[in-house]
């Protein structure tokens, strides 16, 4: 402690702030700084009050004043019993089942002609549901019509370069030739036979 502050000082117990009670000796030099230094003393000593009358929350407390309630629209009420209740509206639509529903489309397009099956029907697994006139299955029966005479014309070609080459008449090159055209045209109406299947 600073000698000029005199012997007769009483020190400010921590976090208990007070009035500092000061003795001015007469006649010793250390008066006048002392009597600069009082003002400066007094004035910490009650921003330390203040501080320490400031309430404070407690640990694991948050205090919220009116106007940040207001501002996030909180209300504050009395914990309470009520009924709650048990229907819940909300929007929706009414749908069939899709693990109970088949779907049907046509294999081809076209008009439709005549509907045997009628809404609500009862229906099994072959059963007839409409009739679609379609040129996709008329152009579908020609193609297998063209196949099937190009494989008789191949076969009947096939057939006459077996008898030359038999007869020494033809050469092997030829029959060859023959026995492709006549693979081919078996392919071709297989293909065109599945198609018209698909569509029928």
């Amino acid at each position: 402690m600073p000698a000029y502050l005199g012997a007769d000082v009483r020190r400010v117990p921590e976090r208990r702030p007070r009035l500092l009670v000061v003795a001015l000796p007469a006649g010793r030099g250390g008066g006048p700084p002392m009597r600069r230094a009082l003002p400066l003393l007094l004035l910490l000593c009650c921003a330390r009050r203040e501080e320490h009358e400031t309430p404070r929350p407690a640990a694991g407390e948050v205090w919220l004043s009116r106007e940040q309630l207001d501002s996030q629209q909180m209300r504050i009420g009395v914990v309470g019993e009520e009924l709650v209740a048990t229907t819940l509206d909300a929007p929706g639509r009414i749908a069939f089942d899709d693990l109970h529903v088949a779907h049907v489309f046509a294999p081809v397009s076209g008009r439709i002609v005549k509907i045997d099956a009628a809404p609500g029907q009862h229906v099994r697994k072959g059963d007839p549901l409409l009739e679609i006139e379609s040129p996709d299955v008329g152009a579908a029966f020609a193609d297998v019509g063209k196949a099937e005479a190009d494989l008789a014309a191949s076969e009947r070609e096939l057939k006459r370069q077996r008898e030359l080459v038999e007869a020494h008449a033809a050469a092997q090159r030829e029959l060859d030739q023959a026995q492709n055209a006549y693979d081919r045209a078996r392919a071709e109406l297989a293909r065109t036979s599945t198609r018209l299947t698909l569509r029928a």
